[in-house]
Formats: C-alpha cells, structure tokens, sequence
C-alpha cells in the first residue's frame, strides 16, 4: 500500500513538473523574441507570435463580446477556465476615419488593473496624441483573430459612427450601403485581423517556471529510480 501512495505522489510530482517545464520552453521561446514597437506597425506587419510593445492613449472601444478560455496540455483542459474581454485600439489617428484601422486587444478578466486602465482610456471622439495623455504601457503577443473576434469587432464598427465616419440606422430605415455584403466587407477592411493579447509576465517569470519544473521532474524521476532499485534489492534479498 505505501509502495502505491508513493508512486502515486511521484507521479503527480512528475506530471507538474513535466506541465511547468512545457509551459515555460513554450512561454520562454515567445518571450525571448524583441518586442516590436506598437507605433512603427502597419496592418501588414502583424505576423502570429508577433510581441509587441505598445504605448496606448486612447481606446476606440470596449467590445461587447468575451469568450471562455482553457489551457490544454495534450488535449486535457487543466486549471480554472478564464474569461477573455476585448478592446479596440486603434493603430494610429487619421484625421479622415474612413483611413482609421484598429486591432483587438484581449485581456484576461481577472487582470482587473489592465481592464480599468482600458476602461479609463476609452474616448469618445478619437484624436492624435499629446504631451499631457496618461499612456498605458504594456508588452503583449499576437495571435490570428478567430471569426468570432473579427464578427464581434464589426458590430462594434457597425454601431459606432465615431470610429469609421459611418454607421448603420436601422430605426430609421436607412443604411450607408446597398447590401449586408457590402457594409459587412467595408467595417472588416477597418480591422487587423491579428488580436494583441497583453502579457505582464516577465523573463524571470518564465525562468523561474524552468526552474522549478526542472527541479521537480528530475527528483520525481530521480525519487522513482530509487524505489524501483529499492524495490529489486529487496527482492533479491529473500
């Protein structure tokens, strides 16, 4: 029975470790890159993995939708699932906001600090950057947005004349295009279709996950090698 709880305890020593080691080679690798500043980047500059570091004074808007989010380690949901929210930030001003493009930026919603600084940023007429703007800085990675994403981003457009100079009156019959296809593919061209999500980690955050996962599955298995030795001396013993 004690042969059985400790190799039961070891393996789950080993698992964690093994799970701190996958996390941290992957978060380590992505975080090791450069991050490219949020200012020198176009539309067609966003490439997935993308880090980038960005200065943000002002946000387009808060957008309705959010999504559930689950960490998997080969194919298994581990942890407490996460709430995603979604902000649109525009890349840069243009006086004329038909020229306006803007990128999603998602953030986890137990992050409450990063969601009040958006909140706070919010603008309802978009404007070029002064000396005196409270900024937001903050490192986040990119990824390619999902359908959902980019739907939600355009309803958002849709619903707000203040970030592309036009928008969609249903009340009052009128609608600033000929079809669903055509207002639809005009709001899409104003969004990037990559999402930034902020990360607050820091390189010694992601050492330190090295660290201890290496430590962990080394004297799991160490631990592992020993009571299975242990185990066959006893046996040649009698």
């Amino acid at each position: 029975m004690k042969r059985i709880i400790f190799f039961t305890i070891m393996g789950v020593v080993l698992y964690s470790g093994i799970l701190m080691l996958y996390f941290g080679i992957n978060d380590f690798m992505t975080f090791s890159s450069a991050p490219k500043n949020f200012d020198d980047l176009s539309a067609a500059d966003y490439i997935e993995g993308t880090r980038v570091h960005a200065r943000i004074y002002q946000v387009g808007a808060k957008i309705a939708y959010s999504r559930t989010e689950e960490k998997q380690f080969f194919g298994m949901s581990i942890g407490k699932p996460t709430r995603i929210e979604y902000f649109l930030i525009p890349l840069k001003y243009e006086e004329n906001l038909k020229d306006m493009r803007y990128i999603l930026i998602a953030v986890n919603s137990d992050d409450s600090e990063t969601l009040e600084r958006l909140k706070v940023l919010s603008a309802d007429q978009l404007r070029e950057r002064s000396e005196n703007d409270e900024i937001f800085d903050f490192t986040g990675i990119v990824y390619k947005s999902t359908t959902e994403e980019l739907q939600s981003a355009v309803t958002e457009l849709m619903n707000n004349y203040g970030l592309t100079g036009a928008g969609i009156d249903f009340g009052a019959g009128y609608t600033a295009f000929s079809g669903a296809e055509n207002y639809s593919q005009y709001y899409l061209n104003h969004v990037v279709r990559y999402t930034l999500y902020a990360d607050y980690r820091t390189k010694e955050t992601h050492i330190s996950a090295l660290i201890v996962g290496g430590v962990l599955t080394l004297g799991s298995v160490t631990a592992i090698i020993l009571g299975i030795s242990k185990i066959h001396r006893r046996k040649e013993y009698y």
